[in-house]
């Protein structure tokens, strides 16, 4: 009887020492993709999430590094599933939206991105990035007092970031603010952008 629990103590040790050991190797896989993807080397990141996922079909980051890899690839229909996906798995994260909508944007699906955008703030209410990209989205669908209320809006969040005045600028010159434009784009100028002398030209005489 002594041995048959002996027996069982070690089994239960040796399963618990694999399922720690592959969740390690599962771990690795991951942060050698994190690793490949920084190095821009998308090809391999995607192969190392590829194994995590094989390991754990439920590692919503994995995914999430995937889906990033593809978008960067211009697979936006494969990046769009690997989002899909994470929301599947942690419906409640807003970055997760907000990539998703970023890969639609890509792909041309401007107001399918603004729907998870909005979903990203609805999650979110100070997430910056998902205002600056309702702004990218709305000066698409020529909606330029909506655009420069998004790029507002994150401005309002962080204002230390050039492309913001930038595209606000962009989005003002399309919405007939002359003067408004010029502001935002000297500012950006500034704090750093490039390639606004066409624009700062035409707006700012």
């Amino acid at each position: 009887m002594k041995f048959k629990k002996h027996l069982l103590v070690i089994l239960t040790s040796c399963i618990l020492l694999l399922g720690s050991c592959k969740q390690a190797e599962t771990e690795d896989y991951y942060k050698k993709g994190d690793e490949s993807g920084k190095a821009k080397d998308y090809v391999d990141a995607i192969e190392q999430y590829n194994k995590a996922i094989e390991q754990n079909p439920n590692m919503a980051k994995a995914y999430n590094g995937r889906g990033i890899c593809k978008n960067e690839l211009k697979d936006y229909k494969g990046a769009i599933a690997d989002y899909n996906k994470v929301i599947e798995l942690e419906p409640n994260h807003e970055w997760a939206y907000n990539n998703r909508g970023i890969a639609k944007f890509n792909a041309g699906d401007y107001r399918g991105a603004l729907q998870d955008y909005n979903k990203s703030i609805e999650l979110n209410p100070r997430y910056n990035d998902a205002y600056y990209n309702i702004g990218l989205c709305k000066h698409e669908l020529k909606d330029y007092s909506g655009a420069i209320e998004g790029y507002t809006k994150s401005l309002g969040l962080d204002s230390a970031f050039a492309e913001t005045y930038y595209y606000r600028g962009v989005s003002k010159l399309a919405f007939k603010d002359t003067a408004g434009a010029c502001t935002d784009l000297k500012k950006a100028i500034k704090m750093g952008a490039k390639d606004t002398d066409t624009l700062i030209s035409k707006c700012c005489r």
